[in-house]
């Protein structure tokens, strides 16, 4: 379920927007997410749907402003502005609108392009 769901939102983004080892990053995380769970009570499917979602924002979030979050020497500053973006991406994968009867991989894509050039207007260098 957790591959198909990432290989949905792969496949919308545009080439070269996401490299082999970004995903491999994404699919890894979300793997160990969906296991990380008693047997009882498996993910469902909107849950995982929303955290392909977040981490798809910070990835790409991440991505697009590195190099200023690189720039900043202090260590402690550059964990805080991570966890922001990692904050902030659950709080705009949760609140995403999705289909009731299953999200599109249109849905996904908008959900994940407007939430990460959104981030990434907040943390790029105006320099």
């Amino acid at each position: 379920m957790g591959k198909r769901i990432a290989d949905a939102a792969f496949e919308t983004q545009p080439d070269g927007s996401i490299e082999d080892s970004e995903a491999r990053i994404i699919v890894s995380e979300l793997v160990a997410w969906m296991m990380d769970v008693p047997e009882d009570t498996p993910r469902q499917p909107d849950e995982i749907v929303r955290h392909t979602i977040e981490q798809m924002i910070i990835q790409g979030t991440i991505n697009e402003v590195g190099s200023t979050i690189r720039g900043e020497k202090d260590r402690a500053k550059r964990r805080a502005v991570e966890a922001e973006i990692r904050s902030a991406a659950a709080v705009m994968a949760s609140q995403a609108t999705l289909s009731a009867s299953g999200a599109s991989a249109a849905e996904i894509s908008a959900a994940i392009e407007s939430n990460v050039t959104l981030l990434s207007s907040f943390y790029t260098d105006t320099k």
